[in-house]
This record gives structure tokens, C-alpha cells and sequence, in this order.
């Protein structure tokens, strides 16, 4: 299933394709749900990337964030959007093949 050819985009422009078709979404797309396709094309393209959750309780609320990292480097979303600080959960990895 992974594949890599000469027409395969780079990391960078493969991220920025994901961004704008949510942004074509008008709204309606969840930082959860950016992080899972990002994570079916990055897989597709043959990248490695792991979708990463944050979660943390702010007012007596549970609040849950999610992004997605290929070795290291945030590739789709931000681990601290508006400056609030979520404790990061283990890797998905293993439940995504």
C-alpha cells in the first residue's frame, strides 16, 4: 500500500494539500478528523506519521485535541492551539495500520 515515486509530493506540500481541502470543508472539519486523513495519506504516500491526542481538564471540563507528527515534526495541527497545554497520550500507531 505505501508507495513512493518521483511524483510522490513532499512531506511539506502533502501537509499543505490536507489543510487546504478541510479549509474547503467550510468548518465542518474536526481537528481529529484532519489528523486521521492526514494519517491515511501520509500512510498512502509512504511517509511515517502517528496521530497524536492531547487531552487536559480546564473548569472542571475535558477537553481532547488531536494532531499529527511524521518523525517528529508536527506535520497537521498544533499540540497547543490558542496557548492552552495538553498532556500528550500515548502513540496511535499500533491501531492504524
Amino acid at each position: 500500500w505505501p508507495r513512493r515515486s518521483s511524483r510522490t509530493p513532499s512531506l511539506p506540500r502533502a501537509a499543505k494539500r490536507i489543510a487546504q481541502a478541510a479549509a474547503l470543508c467550510g468548518g465542518a472539519s474536526t481537528c481529529l478528523s484532519e489528523a486521521i486523513a492526514g494519517r491515511v495519506l501520509m500512510a498512502r504516500l509512504g511517509y511515517p506519521a502517528e496521530l497524536r491526542i492531547g487531552v487536559r481538564k480546564a473548569e472542571g471540563k475535558f477537553e481532547a485535541h488531536s494532531w499529527l507528527e511524521c518523525p517528529g515534526d508536527i506535520v497537521i495541527g498544533n499540540p497547543s492551539p490558542e496557548g492552552k497545554q495538553y498532556s500528550r497520550m500515548p502513540a496511535l500507531g499500533r491501531f492504524f495500520a
